[in-house]
């Protein structure tokens, strides 16, 4: 009896490695009894032949599953949540199932997951990637051989040509800005992330934007990067707030970041936002739970959900046709809101009032 195709490549990447087939099969299938950097070498191999095993459908010749992969940053962080139930809606109205990886901000972990997810025969990919050095070697390298169907979902690259749905993460930034301009902050401090994922980058250019268009001044002491974390967040707003010159406002690239804000104001004895103004992005469902009530940049969490799922099964659809065309990638920034609470609504202190 001949040797099935998929036998006969394991038993290739085998011999090449030097270890036994039984070895390659439990790295596949991510079993015990295997080395994390013996796993790393079989995957590394099998990634640059190019072998994609079917573990899914072994044997079958139908080729679809219908499921969808999908590679988070940080499933803790409640924006993802709701981002994930907008994509599980529409893949469930389409029969089709999802599979939900996490990635924890690991390039390393990401790519292992997404080879895992290619290996499983999933029909396509959704995933909000982890950016920064080397961040797109891992789409170029895992999936441009077979232009395997993807949409980027909150991140995207500049210098890569992919489909892609977030928010106007830049245009988010400006209405936070503006509506602490509006509110008469002049000294407006900015607290982000790392300038290398994509959502942090633009939020800081429209902070900027908005005090160009006020004639205000950019001052670099304002600006700070810290990891985008609770204690990032308390820790940059200590050392705002014990400047010479602290700000009147402060607004934090996201949520988190912002209630960490709100705390380290209120350890320093002020009054949120009698003395300092705080606003944050992304809206999760406890900013207006916290006290004082948030004031956030809200993103259509599970719109993007929506739209993403929906762009995918397109392109799937598009491939699975007998004459697919020229595939063009679509980039959609959806429109995000001033969600107005307490932590904002009061105009600033006199100068030397504080």
């Amino acid at each position: 009896m001949k040797n099935k195709p998929e036998q006969k490549r394991l038993r290739d990447v085998a011999r090449m490695l030097k270890v036994s087939t039984a070895t390659v099969s439990r790295a596949l299938n991510n079993r015990y009894g295997i080395k994390r950097e013996t796993r790393a070498k079989i995957l590394k191999k099998i990634e640059a032949l190019g072998y994609r095993p079917n573990l899914v459908a072994k044997g079958l010749r139908v080729r679809k599953t219908s499921t969808i992969g999908v590679v988070i940053p940080n499933i803790e962080y409640s924006f993802f949540p709701e981002l994930i139930r907008g994509i599980e809606a529409v893949a469930s109205r389409n029969n089709y199932q999802i599979i939900l990886c996490h990635s924890n901000e690991d390039l390393e972990k990401e790519r292992q997951e997404i080879l895992a997810l290619l290996s499983k025969r999933v029909d396509g990919l959704i995933v909000a990637p982890v950016q920064g050095r080397g961040g797109m070697k891992t789409y170029r390298d895992a999936l441009s051989r077979e232009t395997f169907p993807l949409v980027l979902v909150t991140r995207y690259f500049r210098a890569m040509a992919h489909q892609y749905v977030g928010c106007d993460d830049r245009h988010g930034g400006y209405l936070a800005t503006k509506h602490l301009v509006d509110m008469g902050h002049v000294r407006i401090a900015h607290v982000t992330g790392k300038e290398d994922i994509s959502p942090y980058h633009d939020r800081l250019a429209g902070y900027r934007d908005a005090l160009r268009k006020h004639k205000l001044a950019i001052e670099t002491d304002l600006v700070r990067q810290t990891p985008a974390t609770f204690d990032g967040g308390y820790r940059t707003m200590r050392e705002l707030l014990h400047l010479k010159r602290p700000p009147s406002a402060v607004f934090a690239a996201n949520d988190l970041m912002a209630v960490g804000a709100l705390r380290a104001a209120e350890a320093d004895g002020l009054k949120v936002p009698n003395d300092v103004a705080v606003v944050g992005f992304d809206d999760i469902f406890w900013a207006p739970l916290v006290k004082p009530a948030l004031t956030t940049v809200c993103q259509p969490k599970r719109e993007i959900g929506h739209k993403a799922a929906e762009m995918l099964l397109r392109d799937i659809a598009r491939r699975e046709s007998e004459r697919p065309g020229r595939f063009d990638p679509t980039r959609l920034f959806l429109e995000p809101t001033l969600s107005m609470r307490e932590s904002s609504q009061s105009k600033p202190p006199e100068q030397g009032e504080k």
